[in-house]
């Protein structure tokens, strides 16, 4: 297969994959690029997209095709990690995730990244607003050898699903690295999420 055959495939599966995504709620980029090129029956060509290309067609796919009613989703899902982020105020808390890049879905959570040295800070705050919460382990990755394990905490704030890591104080300043791409993600602090509602 030439280059520009190879390309187009990756082009036609990126595209495929964001309408899997969309209809079918899969967040997962791996499991969605696998669905997409067994549903065009081009499993086995070696032209699979990256996540970066699947990312850049999602996008792509909600301005063509949902326009509005993504727009206002995205707009609601930001208000809402607003919400959440001002009772974590002192927290040094992040917003990151498809809620920053603009490709969230119905399916997505909305993630936070906070800083505290005890899990029991956290949750005392969560305890006070009456808000329900079940913990998780998280995997984050800094760079190419330094893999960490961080508390995390799952719970619905509104109708929505809120995930929060908990950095200790020293991680919180480090950027991690993004599954999408292997670079820095993009993380926002509340102000500058206020920016763009």
């Amino acid at each position: 297969m030439d280059k520009l055959t190879k390309k187009r495939f990756k082009k036609i599966l990126a595209q495929e994959s964001a309408k899997v995504i969309v209809s079918q709620g899969i967040e997962n980029f791996s499991d969605a690029k696998n669905k997409a090129a067994k549903n065009l029956n081009i499993e086995n060509l070696g032209c699979l997209p990256s996540n970066y290309e699947i990312e850049k067609s999602l996008k792509e796919h909600y301005q063509l095709f949902l326009p509005a009613t993504h727009a206002d989703y995205i707009k609601l899902m930001r208000e809402t990690a607003i919400e959440i982020m001002n009772l974590f105020i002192d927290f040094q808390a992040y917003v990151v995730g498809p809620v920053v890049s603009g490709t969230a879905s119905s399916s997505s959570s909305i993630n936070i990244h906070l800083g505290s040295e005890d899990v029991n800070d956290v949750t005392q705050i969560l305890d006070k607003n009456q808000i329900k919460y079940k913990f998780f382990d998280k995997k984050i990755k800094f760079n190419k050898k330094v893999n960490k394990v961080f508390y995390g905490l799952s719970l619905l704030y509104r109708t929505m699903v809120v995930e929060i890591v908990i950095f200790n104080y020293r991680d919180i300043k480090q950027c991690p690295l993004s599954r999408i791409d292997g670079k820095p993600i993009k993380r926002l602090k509340i102000n500058s999420l206020k920016k763009l509602l």
